[in-house]
């Protein structure tokens, strides 16, 4: 997937960002399974009741990365050991990792994200979306 092609145009995101708060109350309370970007993996993407975002990235050393926060970007990171014990709790600054959460695809960028030289945002193709419990 690093390779592809964004399968959205910036207009394309300009044109939804008009229906942002429609978009975002079809989502509430739903979650999104996300394939990619292929250092994310497939992932979950939570909107919870109140609009609350959450991201949950469980790696390959059995590890889980939670970043929690609100429509726009992530607030908090929560990195959890094999057993589910947090380990880590840290606040984000706005622009360490910031996202636009649509019903087909989400647009991820930030300083927490790996450097890269063509200015778009990374991407992950939503496969799948199902109702959640909250955050």
């Amino acid at each position: 997937m690093a390779n592809r092609k964004i399968p959205i145009s910036p207009a394309e995101v300009v044109k939804r960002t008009a229906n942002m708060q429609e978009i975002l109350e079809s989502l509430r309370s739903q979650q999104l399974i996300v394939k990619g970007p292929h250092f994310f993996g497939t992932h979950s993407f939570y909107v919870d009741n109140d609009l609350k975002h959450a991201v949950l990235l469980p790696k390959a050393d059995l590890t889980t990365h939670v970043f929690i926060g609100d429509p726009i970007h992530a607030e908090e990171w929560r990195t959890y050991d094999e057993n589910g014990n947090m380990v880590r709790q840290q606040g984000c600054e706005p622009e360490d990792l910031e996202w636009k959460v649509y019903t087909d695809v989400v647009l991820y960028k930030g300083k927490a994200l790996p450097s890269k030289a063509a200015p778009e945002p990374y991407w992950g193709e939503v496969v799948e979306i199902k109702s959640s419990m909250t955050i």
